[in-house]
């Protein structure tokens, strides 16, 4: 399979065809991309360390760590998605059915926090509060919810 990604060390395009990598160079892989210092990696692959660190300035090895890590980002944050749905999930749970006032009263911060609200009057200016693109102003915990939904959607914003 052949790989066109970017080196991590030197920023430069490389190509290179996983099939020219041997078995020891394949074990190298995943243990390079999820964060295994050199040392460790030719300890558990049976090579010296220099291997391990020359095998960097291989096109093939650098293509193939670079697609190894990649999808592990691409899992994490996919993971990190589904998270955020449960989160949000309890959060709006917290606001809207618990009894416990002192969680609703916590939730309701971290929202508004979140969400940078001002209270009506609370702006010592109204026309900065009026020009604020970041502030709503919002009462309801549901609605709040609601909108802390739509905004993490949007990427944050």
């Amino acid at each position: 399979m052949a790989h066109a990604l970017t080196d991590p060390e030197t920023s430069l395009n490389v190509t290179g065809d996983a099939s020219d990598l041997t078995g020891k160079q394949l074990a190298a892989i995943p243990l390079l991309a999820t964060g295994s210092h050199y040392t460790e990696v030719a300890r558990a692959v049976g090579v010296d360390k220099r291997t391990v660190w020359s095998w960097r300035k291989k096109p093939a090895f650098v293509a193939a760590l670079n697609a190894e890590m990649l999808s592990i980002r691409e899992a994490a944050q996919a993971r990190l998605l589904s998270l955020a749905n449960k989160a949000f999930d309890a959060l709006e749970r917290t606001l809207v059915e618990t009894d416990n006032d002192n969680a609703r009263i916590a939730a309701v911060k971290l929202v508004l926090e979140r969400l940078e609200v001002t209270m009506p009057g609370a702006a010592a200016d109204e026309a900065e509060e009026a020009q604020s693109s970041t502030k709503i102003v919002l009462l309801d915990p549901k609605k709040a919810s609601e909108e802390l939904r739509r905004r993490m959607a949007e990427g944050g914003k």
